[in-house]
């Protein structure tokens, strides 16, 4: 099994940052570091790879050249909720997977335990002026992905003092899913 964790992109789209008038903490970078986290725990249990920067057609286009099938993406982002107010940690799947949900399931029940409050689990849709649509990124060709938000910009002091912890727990819960998942027969 191959598990795949993707910094969200700092180009092609708007970089959360705060403050917003001088930001001193990027998504991107704060990302990033979380990701590099993540591996560094998943890597004695299981492959891992880390998807280089880029937009998502470059994302996608990497993930279906990868030479061991990428079993689950998982993108790292942060909430953004304007008036820095909002807290906590969710993990959002595709509407249409139900392995998606077992495996969110699994990572959010570890991160959401350190990084409250836990907002759940939930559904991939996003708001537009037409109505709502899935979340781009989850609709990347692999069998699960996830987006996973451990908290928002705004509590970037939150973020790097949880990022060791809730790093392990994020790996713990991936981990989790692909044996849950394989006991099913669903990977």
């Amino acid at each position: 099994m191959t598990i795949a964790l993707s910094a969200v992109s700092s180009c092609g789209t708007i970089s959360k940052h705060w403050p917003r008038e001088q930001p001193a903490w990027t998504e991107h970078g704060l990302a990033v570091q979380w990701v590099s986290t993540i591996k560094n725990f998943l890597e004695d249990y299981t492959n891992v790879v880390v998807v280089p920067e880029g937009i998502l057609e470059e994302k996608s286009s990497w993930l279906a050249q990868q030479e061991s099938k990428v079993d689950i993406v998982v993108e790292v982002r942060f909430g953004d909720a304007g008036l820095g107010k909002a807290r906590g940690s969710e993990t959002l799947y595709h509407p249409d997977s139900h392995i998606g949900k077992i495996a969110a399931l699994c990572v959010q029940g570890g991160l959401g335990y350190i990084l409250q409050p836990n907002l759940g689990i939930r559904e991939g849709w996003v708001k537009t002026a037409t109505g709502k649509v899935v979340d781009e990124f989850l609709c990347i060709v692999a069998p699960i992905v996830l987006v996973v938000i451990p908290e928002f910009i705004h509590n970037a002091m939150t973020i790097s003092k949880f990022r060791n912890i809730g790093g392990r727990l994020l790996a713990e819960g991936l981990l989790a899913a692909q044996v849950e998942l394989e006991k099913r027969g669903d990977l």
